[in-house]
């Protein structure tokens, strides 16, 4: 076995160091994983499952036994949903069957033709649809309790009830499965269009389909769950609308039906026509989106019709009343990204009150009686008390994030370095320190979101003050993270800190235990089992065993200041045959914050943007990722700073040949690589992909990808500019590469997609032309059928990588018998 690994170690250097075939590089990266997620424990903790995630696959689960020698059990192929029913029997579906396996006797039961697999987890019966669209229900031993032909759909609760739909000739029915018997409880000759439970699950809507002379038409009908009450009225009818929306706005006995059209742009027209004025530029490309609105109380039996024309948008708030309204008609002259002044629209009156001015977010308590509104232009959060018909500015010097209700009135906000506690009622706030220098999150509290459109959202995220909440705590200082339990003010430790990225962990507090997935740069994806709070754990499993050489793998963290003084991070990667007494090429990688990603296993991958940092390190190159922070100074001098700072911490390292560094980027890294080229006299060399040349250009256009003004990028967006250009056109001029292309000093490769939307082709395209017209060295690769980043597995994304690899030899190692290159280097010679 020892000479079979060592036989596998040597292969992996050797394919990368001789360079070989596309179908040799890809055969060998093939042989890694490159992660194991979905983690799932049983009850009792004996067992555990995982997914082994490929680059062209995820359908490989491993079944662990904690209480076996063998520690892998099992292996399953091609299963997409793997659930423990108890904690001896796990369900499986996939790959057109379904299995039910008793563990640890492996003993199975298969089923074959299968489409989809649903569980009644309080009935204990499991539901099959197979491809003859026959429904059969079986208990967890695998006996048949219920079959029948001609079912066309099926919603389950996941306890014990499934709603099945039958289309048997011009006539469809519903039926309910109560885990003992079917009952048909409605019979139409309409077609039936969707059937879908409402969030409390209190609720199904059905969507029926008819044709009313030319035009098919939408029915819309409730079924009460409790009893299969069927509520139906006929003024609840599409009226030329193709699409519905059904929520519930308040103790679900009132919904908010919203029927949609899209009016589709003219594409045909000779000539096209565009406003200053239009409010609605976002809508040229997909079309505008236009609703009809019923307000449905059943328990009154009472339908009022919303007027669509003063607001397009309305979304229920949980309130018997009142609905949030606004409109999407741009308001801020495109200035940002979307965010909405908000009224409260009362549907008796209908009258409507502005609460809140250019908001983003909406943080909605469980109790319906406040919500909270991120204000973009104050930066502040803003509290809404629907009791009393009051707003509050949380005024605070601390930056605050994603809110969470508590059941005690109170807000907890994500803070620096901790927790910031907000009494809803009182007004009081206090911060809780949970550790100095880190950075502190809400573990797995997304929320429950009721509205999203783009960036705008409006969510529920509450939690039950009398429970303990999980925090992850990422430590600056130390470079690690853990995971700590918060009640009642009191922090305690589940996982201690490690340097290790935690993709995943199950913790039972009862039993004292916990499986956690975690993984390093030089430590694959490994399942370990522990017990809380204890630094030792039991590794289960481990991705990648014949990866020897990443145990090789070295990486300093480096801490430095910018020269304004604020404070920054670098990784330097050590080559994998690292050997002290020698110097390296360097290659520096920059985007924005990179230091995030220290922990991150390297795999060899062909990159996307034609970077892969491992494959880099594989042929004999350091690599350095510098942080980069924006200031006042603007995007591009920012950059060169933070770099340079970077650059100063390592050029004197031993094992750095500083005449021989390259620096590389995409997207925003590749317009600060052009910036800095035309700044820097330290590179040898410059890739640069699917980057600006001309900012002010990209400033005064339309991005056919967002459907945005990109001058928001810049004042409000990615490249924090903070101003706008009329305001200050010297901080746009200094940060504009293109202003300064005659003093780039290295030869500059530029590529991109010729189908990027994100990154209009001109834009490469005009640095490219400066460098020509200031006759300075430079190619460009211009890929036809791409966009902003290169598809993978495509040949394209292989050439470019292989070009990318090319490039730094040439100029970082000299190996100068590269023609594609030498053709544009060696041109004056010749």
């Amino acid at each position: 076995m020892r000479t079979v690994c060592l036989l596998l170690w040597l292969f992996s250097g050797i394919l990368i160091k001789a360079q070989k075939t596309d179908a040799e590089m890809d055969q060998w990266m093939s042989r890694f994983s490159t992660a194991i997620g979905g983690l799932q424990v049983t009850v009792d903790q004996r067992f555990a499952s995982v997914t082994k995630y490929y680059r062209k696959n995820s359908d490989t689960i491993l079944i662990f036994d904690t209480k076996s020698e063998k520690k892998i059990v099992d292996t399953l192929l091609k299963k997409s949903k793997v659930t423990f029913l108890n904690n001896t029997l796990l369900f499986a579906v996939g790959n057109n069957t379904a299995e039910l396996i008793e563990l640890p006797s492996k003993k199975s039961k298969k089923f074959d033709q299968i489409i989809s697999g649903e569980i009644l987890s309080v009935s204990k019966q499991v539901v099959l649809l197979d491809y003859a669209k026959s429904i059969n229900i079986y208990d967890y031993k695998g006996k048949l309790l219920h079959s029948s032909k001609g079912v066309q759909d099926l919603i389950s609760d996941g306890d014990g009830r499934v709603y099945l739909v039958y289309k048997n000739g011009s006539t469809s029915e519903i039926a309910v499965w109560n885990g003992k018997t079917v009952k048909t409880i409605h019979t139409t000759s309409n077609g039936i269009k969707s059937i879908k439970y409402l969030p409390s699950k209190k609720f199904i809507s059905l969507t029926e389909e008819y044709r009313k002379a030319d035009d098919l038409e939408l029915s819309i009908s409730l079924i009460r769950t409790s009893d299969n009450y069927f509520f139906k009225k006929k003024e609840i009818s599409s009226g030329g609308f193709e699409s519905v929306k059904i929520s519930e706005v308040h103790d679900s006995d009132k919904f908010l039906i919203d029927f949609q059209h899209i009016q589709q742009p003219q594409k045909d027209k000779m000539v096209e026509v565009w406003y200053s004025g239009d409010k609605r530029l976002r809508d040229k490309k997909d079309g505008t989106k236009h609703h009809r609105y019923l307000h449905w109380n059943i328990s009154k039996d009472e339908i009022i019709e919303i007027p669509a024309d003063r607001f397009s948008d309305y979304i229920g708030m949980n309130d018997a009343r009142y609905l949030w309204a606004y409109h999407t008609d741009e308001e801020f002259t495109y200035t940002g990204y979307r965010s909405f002044n908000v009224f409260r629209y009362d549907t008796h009156s209908d009258k409507a009150e502005r609460i809140f001015d250019n908001v983003e977010e909406l943080v909605m308590s469980e109790n319906r009686r406040f919500t909270l509104a991120y204000r973009i232009d104050k930066k502040m959060w803003i509290l809404y008390d629907h009791f009393l018909n009051k707003t509050k500015d949380i005024e605070t010097t601390e930056k605050l994030s994603n809110p969470v209700m508590m059941s005690d009135q109170a807000a907890l906000f994500e803070c620096a370095d901790g927790l910031f506690r907000y009494d809803l009622i009182k007004g009081s706030s206090k911060k809780i320190i949970v550790s100095k220098n880190s950075k502190v999150t809400f573990h797995n509290l997304l929320g429950n979101m009721i509205y999203h459109l783009s960036n705008f959202k409006f969510v529920e995220r509450s939690a039950d003050a009398t429970k303990p909440l999980i925090l992850q705590v990422k430590r600056t200082d130390h470079n690690d993270n853990g995971y700590f339990t918060f009640l009642n003010g009191m922090i305690k430790n589940i996982i201690p800190y490690t340097p290790n990225r935690i993709k995943d962990f199950k913790y039972d507090k009862k039993k004292n235990k916990i499986f956690i997935v975690e993984e390093n740069f030089n430590v694959p994806a490994s399942l370990y089992i522990t017990e809380k709070g204890n630094p030792e754990k039991k590794l289960l499993y481990r991705i990648n065993l014949h990866d020897q050489k990443a145990k090789l793998i070295k990486q300093d963290i480096l801490s430095y200041k910018n020269s304004a003084g604020t404070s920054l991070k670098g990784i330097l990667t050590y080559p994998v045959d690292f050997d002290p007494s020698k110097k390296y090429p360097l290659v520096v990688h920059i985007y924005s914050l990179l230091s995030g990603s220290a922990d991150k296993y390297l795999y060899p991958d062909w990159g996307n943007t034609g970077f892969n940092k491992r494959m880099l390190i594989e042929n004999g190159y350091f690599v350095f990722q510098p942080d980069i922070l924006f200031d006042k100074r603007g995007t591009g001098i920012s950059a060169l700073d933070c770099v340079n700072s970077g650059l100063d911490e390592i050029v004197n390292h031993s094992n750095v040949d500083a005449s021989r560094l390259g620096l590389t980027g995409h997207s925003l890294g590749g317009y600060e690589t052009n910036f800095i080229a035309t700044h820097s006299k330290r590179f040898a060399a410059y890739v640069t992909g699917a980057s600006l040349g001309d900012i002010p250009h990209f400033y005064f256009s339309f991005s056919d990808l967002f459907n945005v003004a990109n001058y928001m990028r810049f004042e409000n967006g990615q490249f924090e500019m903070a101003v706008s250009y009329a305001a200050n056109k010297d901080l746009y001029f200094r940060n504009n590469p293109i202003n300064y292309v005659e003093n780039v000093s290295a030869p500059v490769l530029i590529w991109a997609g010729k189908k990027d939307t994100n990154t209009p082709l001109d834009q490469p395209m005009s640095f490219f032309m400066g460098l020509l017209r200031n006759d300075k060295k430079a190619v460009v690769l211009l890929y036809d059928k791409q966009e902003h980043s290169l598809k993978d597995d495509s040949e394209e994304i292989k050439d470019l990588n292989n070009k990318v690899m090319d490039w730094w030899n040439y100029f970082l190692k000299k190996e100068e018998n590269i023609d594609w290159i030498s053709q544009e280097i060696k041109r004056d010679a010749q």
